[in-house]
């Protein structure tokens, strides 16, 4: 652990998590977008530059940040059934539950460190079999504006709390169970004042005690929906019912409009909205530490989930597991600190830990390591990483500073259908037929113009010299040894799972004229539809819908 004597005494620690958001996406990340209360935290402390998850979407990324370790470690039900058979790839996905039956979070961790803790906005990384079927639900035609509805909404809101709490959290608030077709009526929009208030009520409830206090708040921008609808929506109608407490927290939605069509070389999009709407809400956040007079002893943090839904989420390319990461401490964390050595999102339970002066309970595993030296300046204090490990759906990949090597290995029940025609086009990474995800094009068919080897079994990719990961160096003999050397350091990784991974076997079919012809079939469907889909991606503030990730996504 660092060197503590420079810390006041154990911190408060507020950690804010948007979805979605990469670092184009904000001001301090190069982005013509107005963010300026998170690129205040960027100036006022540090920004890793080479921060990443584990796993590139919600459910599996938001385990790591919450347990400490990879997804495939989960010892849920839902997790331990799927994918049994023997010498099979098993998949990574959403269902990587924290079952707090099961194993400890964060939340638990700092409570037995003698923290307060509390969640407010979204959630998504669900719960015990019984959380999950036990989800009062309704029927989405009914009407918010009914009292018996609101009634019944306050007690779906009060259920889903009682989940959070059983999860590690004395407080939870204004919760989202997971993106916004989980709401349980159709007026689904963002409602980020909601999310605020809940954040916001917690600090002003711990001012009153004697407690180090740590706020866990997740914003659900900047995922779907459109923010520039979500702006015109009810601002009154929430999760919880209808309501107002939460109005006039942050500044009005009106005044979106205003401030960004006055700021020069910013469009008005749903992007841009959306960042802006966000960063109200963390704006909101540091005034009222700031008027609590608990500035300097508050560590605020600012980390993403994972990257953007177009071309990069749900892959372990780049641009689906590098992610922004900010952090301030006055008087710990030097101001204008800047570092690109490598970090992961399972570093995060080690560092809080770190930082509140507690070790982690013994029976919490960790697969991270603090990056408390890193955070204070004493970056030479920190273990040398040679490589992270990344994973998801059927795929697994290990990264160095120069190489990437990503191994896709289907199930052979998957492998079976393909070869008895029943879908005509690939399985995607993660075991869907790509022709489902074409329905939601941003998922996948983004991906898909970015990277043309995205079906080779083995990639191999030189990111000092191919930093947009188009080239699959894999079958190039002058770089066998690279290979070698980087598939027995994925090997080291997955040697300590429960479960197999069969890295050595490679189904000849994926190497057939047959699966080229599928391979084909889809990308004439991917072509149909890029016109259009590129086009309305560019409406709604994605103008680099299918250009190649920026030289930004190689370590620095």
């Amino acid at each position: 652990m660092a060197n503590r004597q420079s810390y006041l005494r154990k911190p408060n620690i507020i950690w804010i998590i948007p979805d979605d958001t990469n670092h184009r996406m904000l001001g301090y990340g190069g982005g013509a977008v107005l963010s300026p209360h998170i690129d205040s935290i960027s100036r006022n402390g540090i920004v890793l530059s080479q921060f990443h998850c584990t796993a590139p979407a919600c459910c599996p990324s938001r385990y790591s940040y919450f347990s400490g370790h990879y997804g495939g470690r989960c010892p849920g039900e839902d997790f331990k059934k799927r994918d049994r058979e023997d010498r099979e790839p098993y998949s990574i996905f959403f269902n990587t539950a924290l079952d707090p039956d099961k194993e400890l979070s964060i939340g638990h961790a700092l409570q037995r460190a003698g923290y307060r803790t509390g969640h407010v906005g979204k959630w998504h990384i669900h719960g015990s079999r019984k959380d999950m079927t036990s989800i009062p639900r309704f029927d989405p035609e009914e009407n918010p504006r009914d009292p018996h509805v609101g009634e019944r909404l306050k007690r779906q809101q009060e259920h889903l709390c009682n989940i959070v709490r059983r999860a590690g959290f004395d407080y939870a608030s204004s919760v989202i169970w997971g993106n916004h077709e989980s709401l349980p009526l159709k007026a689904r929009n963002h409602n980020i004042e909601w999310i605020t208030w809940g954040g916001l009520r917690f600090i002003d409830e711990c001012s009153h005690g004697d407690k180090p206090f740590f706020l866990s708040m997740a914003t659900t921008t900047i995922h779907g929906p459109n923010h520039v609808e979500s702006l015109l929506a009810d601002p009154y109608l929430t999760g919880g019912g209808y309501m107002d407490a939460h109005v006039g927290c942050q500044p009005s939605r009106q005044s979106i409009y205003r401030r960004i069509g006055c700021a020069e070389g910013v469009k008005f999009n749903s992007t841009t909205a959306g960042v802006l709407w966000m960063d109200d809400a963390v704006g909101a956040v540091l005034d009222k530490v700031r008027r609590l007079g608990i500035e300097d002893n508050t560590l605020i943090i600012f980390s993403g989930d994972h990257g953007p839904s177009l071309g990069g989420k749900f892959s372990l390319y780049e641009r689906g597991t590098h992610i922004p990461f900010a952090a301030q401490w006055p008087g710990v964390i030097p101001a204008g600190l800047r570092s690109g050595q490598p970090a992961q999102n399972i570093d995060f339970v080690p560092t809080l830990l770190d930082a509140a002066g507690a070790a982690a309970p013994d029976d919490m595993r960790l697969d991270g390591q603090s990056l408390m030296p890193l955070l204070t300046g004493k970056r030479d204090a920190l273990p040398h990483r040679e490589e992270l490990y990344f994973e998801f759906g059927y795929a697994r990949a290990v990264r160095t500073e120069r190489w990437k090597y990503i191994a896709w290995r289907l199930p052979r029940r998957l492998i079976d259908r393909m070869k008895r025609g029943e879908v005509n086009v690939p399985y995607n990474h993660f075991g869907r037929p790509v022709n489902k995800d074409l329905q939601r094009p941003g998922l996948v068919a983004g991906t898909l113009l970015r990277y043309p080897c995205y079906w080779d079994a083995d990639q191999l990719y030189d990111l000092e010299n191919d930093p947009h990961e188009t080239r699959n160096l894999a079958q190039n003999p002058q770089h066998h040894h690279v290979l070698t050397d980087m598939r027995e350091r994925l090997r080291g990784y997955l040697k300590t799972f429960d479960r197999d991974f069969p890295l050595d076997r490679i189904e000849e079919f994926l190497q057939s004229d047959r699966f080229e012809k599928l391979k084909q079939n889809a990308m004439e469907s991917v072509r149909k539809l890029k016109n259009d889909w590129v086009a309305d991606m560019r409406l709604i503030g994605f103008d680099d819908a299918t250009e190649t990730p920026e030289s930004e996504d190689v370590f620095q």
